[in-house]
């Protein structure tokens, strides 16, 4: 994945790890990924919107998918 390929995997491992850690059931925690790597790159490029775009586009592979706010959300707090 190029330069963000280690930005994608940390955000989304934190978030997996996260996730564990508050006993989130295991659906629950695969829907954390796109939104720690969503906040990773946005936090590493300072693209919020190009961050949602890419997690949902490529994480995920559905644009309509339900998760779309709490994605928005994580890549604009960073």
């Amino acid at each position: 994945m190029g330069r963000e390929g280690p930005s994608v995997q940390i955000g989304a491992g934190i978030a997996s790890a996260l996730g564990a850690g508050l006993d989130f059931r295991r659906p629950w925690r695969g829907n954390l990924i796109p939104v720690g790597a969503a906040a990773a790159l946005s936090a590493a490029f300072n693209t919020p919107v190009s961050a949602v775009l890419f997690a949902l586009e490529e994480i995920v592979g559905d644009m309509n998918a339900s998760i779309i706010g709490s994605t928005v959300l994580a890549s604009v707090a960073r």
